[in-house]
């Protein structure tokens, strides 16, 4: 259609330019011009119409062909690249190279965040390093597997069962802190301000991840506020989406065994400015404000 408009377009410009001749030829140029004064404005209103149909049709044309382009070029670079990253997978390694680096370097790959060329760095690392320094790694991975438990009371890493915190009689066991992971119980102990014990979640309630309460130690809670006789449960989960409504299925959940549900602060940090912090941050001191202290 394109091509079609565009040869009307030259065609009507030669015949406009035929008559323009025989008419100079036959009636003189004065007469030409008010002889065919109509014609020639109708045969140019014509030629810019089809001109301009033909221009707007050919804009359509390259806005259509670049959207072609980019849809399948896209569609093209996905699945190259997933071809490259299942064959990256099922590669195998050189025939060269010993099995048992081979296998230092496919188990250290299962790690998270760890790949093949990573894995690959840190074996090659260890394989110059001095071996007492290589077999000293390999036995505390040994003991770590081996020693490493996880406290049947509160669900904190320990080597011991109950752990340290939950077998420390000089500790309040009326007031349990809930935390995410085992590691929050490291930072908190360090501020040392805290002298009550912990409950450890292993997790938090995720629906996008396929994580509900059913995977996380929400049960060893509720069973060690009923036998312990607990009067606080402060909840310390992280202040994100996923935090904030395991906090919120947390509290639904104590408020019917009458107990007191806290939560850790928010606010303002130390030495911030308030122009310097989030919405959000500002939101929560003013929520969380207190009384000032004589």
């Amino acid at each position: 259609m394109f091509c079609e408009l565009s040869w009307r377009a030259v065609s009507c410009r030669h015949e406009i330019d035929r008559r323009s001749k025989i008419g100079r030829a036959k009636y003189g140029a004065d007469g030409f011009c008010q002889l065919t004064f109509g014609q020639t404005r109708a045969g140019t209103a014509r030629v810019a119409k089809t001109g301009g149909h033909a221009f707007a049709l050919c804009l359509i044309g390259i806005v259509f062909t670049l959207c072609l382009s980019f849809k399948f070029g896209a569609k093209f670079l996905v699945t190259v690249n997933m071809d490259y990253t299942l064959a990256m997978s099922h590669n195998k390694p050189p025939a060269s190279q010993s099995p048992a680096l081979n296998r230092l370097i496919d188990e250290f790959s299962t790690l998270p965040g760890i790949g093949r060329r990573s894995a690959e760095r840190i074996a090659f690392h260890l394989l110059k390093s001095p071996e007492s320094q290589t077999l000293q790694l390999a036995d505390a991975i040994r003991d770590f597997a081996t020693n490493l438990k996880i406290c049947s009371s509160c669900g904190n890493a320990t080597d011991s069962d109950p752990c340290p915190v939950c077998s420390d009689s000089q500790r309040d066991h009326q007031t349990i802190l809930v935390v995410e992971k085992p590691s929050d119980i490291v930072q908190l102990e360090t501020t040392g301000q805290y002298r009550g014990v912990y409950h450890v979640l292993m997790g938090r309630i995720s629906p996008l991840d396929g994580i509900g309460a059913g995977e996380l130690n929400v049960d060893g809670l509720l069973d060690r506020v009923k036998r312990q006789e607990v009067l606080e449960v402060i909840l310390g989960m992280h202040p994100t989406a996923e935090g904030d409504g395991t906090a919120l299925y947390l509290a639904d959940k104590l408020r019917k065994q009458s107990v007191d549900v806290t939560r850790l602060a928010r606010g303002l940090p130390v030495g911030a400015s308030l122009d310097s912090v989030s919405k959000a941050v500002l939101g929560d001191a003013v929520h969380g404000r207190r009384i000032v202290e004589s």
